[in-house]
């Protein structure tokens, strides 16, 4: 299988300033896993799937509750890969699972936490988390903190 790129041979539209590069998250994210170039990443992220992985969540500072053991198991193909599982070992959690018969379970991810509640700081809870801005100029934006009172407000409504 060949894949075309309908965009290579078009103009290009914008060109990062060096100080835009250079506080760019990615160019943050490319200096902790230790590349320099776009193709040294890329090779990285195929080579050790893992380990790419494993280090986007470290930048992102996503936390699982209940964490993962393992982060990719491959041990049924590469064609059956499991994400983020844990041994269950508690009895509780055995019945929990019971359908499992591996006795292995997912990690916890909890997206209000990791989307909302943890960015309720002195430091960001005023800071915009959705931003949105119309075809004709329009726009508005929620803070964290309005973005939590929606989400209460939605979620009592529930």
């Amino acid at each position: 299988m060949t894949d075309i790129n309908v965009l290579e041979h078009q103009p290009i539209a914008w060109t990062p300033t060096p100080d835009v590069i250079e506080r760019a998250q990615l160019t943050k994210f490319m200096r902790q896993v230790g590349v320099s170039t776009w193709d040294e990443l890329y090779q990285y992220s195929v080579k050790d799937v893992e380990k790419f992985t494993e280090e986007v969540l470290k930048f992102l500072d996503i936390k699982f509750d209940p964490p993962y053991e393992k982060l990719l198991d491959t041990s049924d193909g590469i064609e059956f890969p499991k994400w983020f599982t844990r041994d269950v070992t508690t009895k509780a959690e055995t019945r929990a699972v019971a359908s499992v018969p591996d006795h292995t379970s997912s990690a916890g991810l909890n997206i209000t936490t990791m989307c909302l509640d943890r960015w309720q700081t002195e430091e960001m809870k005023d800071q915009p988390a959705v931003i949105w801005e119309g075809e004709d100029g329009a726009f508005w934006h929620w803070t964290y903190e309005e973005l939590l009172e929606q989400v209460e407000f939605c979620s009592a409504g529930l």
